[in-house]
Order: C-alpha cells, then sequence, then structure tokens
C-alpha cells in the first residue's frame, strides 16, 4: 500500500491502523444551539478541519451523545458532515449509542441503514460489529432510559461473550459512550457505567486491544481489564476538572483523538487533539456551571 504523510507524522498503511475518534458531537435538529450558546455543527466542522490532513483513515469512531435531542434530523446532520469526510479518506464510520441518544432517531438513520451492524435482529441496529481489514470493531450500548449513567444488560453480555469467543485477525477495539473506568467530578462519578466488573469478565480471554468511550468530555488515557481505555474530549463543550468540589462547568472548545494500533499487535499510540483556535474569542467561555444544589438535584433525576 502507498504511504501518507500528515499533521502527526508518517505512518505506513499496511503495519497500522489509523483511528479517528469523536464523542459528544450533541447536535439538534434544525441546527440548533447546545445550551442555548454552543453551535455543536461548527464544532464538529471545526474539529474535521483541524483533523483535515490526514490522508488515509481507517475508522471513525463515534462513542455516543451523537444527538442532543434524539431526533432523526440531527443524526442526518451528522451523517452530512462525517460521509464526505469519511469518503475522501477510505474510513469506515461506526457509531455508539450515548445516554443523550435516543433509539428511534438513531436507529432510523444510523442503526438498521448502517451495513456494519451484522446482529439486528438481536441488537435492533443500537449494538452490533463490524469488519475493517481484519480490525474487528463492537460497538456497545451502554444507555438507559431515563437516566444519565450507563449499564449493559445480560443479553449485550451474552452477545458479546459470542463475538469475543473467535479471535479476530487483528485483535478486536470496543467502542461504548460510558467508560468502564471512573471519572474526575462528583456528578459525572454519578453517572458512570454500573456494575463494570461484568464487562470486565465478558472481556476476560477475548482479543480486545482497545476501548474508546466519551460521556466524561474532557480526554483521559486509563486501562480497564490490561485493556488501553481513550476517552477523548467532547466535540461540543470541554468539561472543567478543576472546578470547584461538588459543582460541575464546562467551557467552550472542542477535542479528538487519533489512535495508531499496530496492524500485528503491540501498543497504540493515542494523540488528543484540540481544536481549539487562539485566535476565536468565543473559546475558553463558560457554557454552564451548576453549583452544589443543582449537581444534586440531576444526580437525583439521572443518577
Amino acid at each position: 500500500m502507498d504511504t501518507f504523510t500528515d499533521a502527526t507524522g508518517t505512518a505506513d498503511e499496511s503495519t497500522e491502523f489509523v483511528i479517528l475518534h469523536l464523542t459528544d458531537t450533541h447536535l439538534i435538529k434544525d441546527a440548533g444551539l447546545h445550551y442555548g450558546s454552543v453551535d455543536t455543527v461548527a464544532a464538529l466542522a471545526r474539529v474535521l478541519r483541524r483533523a483535515g490532513s490526514l490522508g488515509h483513515v481507517d475508522v471513525i469512531a463515534c462513542s455516543g451523545d451523537l444527538s442532543d435531542d434524539g431526533s432523526a434530523e440531527s443524526y442526518a446532520l451528522l451523517q452530512s458532515q462525517l460521509e464526505p469526510w469519511a469518503g475522501e479518506r477510505g474510513a469506515a464510520i461506526v457509531y455508539a449509542m450515548g445516554n443523550h441518544d435516543r433509539p428511534e432517531g438513531f436507529g432510523q438513520v444510523l442503526g438498521d441503514g448502517h451495513d456494519a451492524f451484522a446482529d439486528r435482529e438481536a441488537s435492533n441496529g443500537l449494538y452490533g460489529v463490524s469488519n475493517v481489514s481484519g480490525l474487528r470493531v463492537i460497538t456497545l450500548n451502554s444507555t438507559v432510559a431515563g437516566k444519565g449513567y450507563g449499564a449493559l444488560d445480560s443479553a449485550q453480555l451474552l452477545w458479546l461473550r459470542g463475538v469475543l469467543a473467535e479471535p479476530s485477525a487483528n485483535g478486536s477495539m470496543v467502542v461504548l459512550h460510558h467508560p468502564p473506568v471512573a471519572a474526575e467530578t462528583e456528578l459525572l462519578g454519578a453517572l458512570q457505567l454500573h456494575d463494570p466488573e461484568a464487562l470486565r469478565d465478558a472481556l476476560t480471554g477475548g482479543d480486545v486491544r482497545l476501548i474508546l468511550a466519551g460521556h466524561y468530555h474532557y480526554p483521559m488515557v486509563d486501562q480497564f481489564a490490561g485493556i488501553p481505555v481513550v476517552i477523548s474530549a467532547a466535540v461540543c463543550n470541554l468539561a472543567d476538572i478543576f472546578a470547584e468540589a461538588g459543582t460541575e462547568s464546562a467551557f467552550t472548545g472542542s477535542g479528538a483523538s487519533i489512535i495508531r494500533l499496530p496492524r500485528n499487535g503491540g501498543t497504540p499510540r493515542i494523540l488528543p487533539f484540540s481544536a481549539m483556535d487562539a485566535s476565536d474569542a468565543g473559546d475558553g467561555r463558560r457554557v454552564f456551571h451548576f453549583n452544589s444544589e443543582t449537581v444534586a438535584r440531576i444526580i437525583a433525576a439521572a443518577g
């Protein structure tokens, strides 16, 4: 295969998978504003421009909260931006559900119509598996209706064990919204993945090399069951992990990650990046600040 050079270095397509990890786009129908102030369509466009110097890309992994309102129109907006960008680079696109996503709109636009999913009858198009040149990409649905926290039901975990029972040529990658590792703030801690040990059991003995997740709105790298976990910064805003204890804040700005995964095994190279522009006076502006009472109310309602 040809080699290519991009902003992050020189790579040989025959030796590694190039993955663009996007999360928490929070798109709204009619290009509505997130929290009444953030143009998430423009934020996604800016992230894609920032990553535009990438040549070949194998996978664009979108790890949930793709929509803010769950509308079919918001998912169509996502497709209208991602598909041309992916097509220019030969990338497959995989989508995972987040707690703001809604199965009706997601399934209508991204689920049943998305040919990556092999087990549509069992999953209703909301989780599935695809193969990209021997890399098995498994999307899980960690959403719980009406709640902000995540969980994986027994049927999905049984399905996952069945998928992992046979190894893939270049291993597997799991994409889900709720990370299986602890959050840094009180609110996000209450909205974590419940019973991550059940996921650990399902992964034991399998060939999963990488876990991609979102939900926390800040970049983070951790390990779970001996597997690297990459949580990318959100496209829609950036959480403030230095906010006063018990409160929750976010400010304007966007990010994503590029992951270079060696085809023949080995450690992934993880490259988080920011799409913030020093010339944009809007970056770094506070999007919201929840005091401790508001955080407690959100936890009671959604946690």
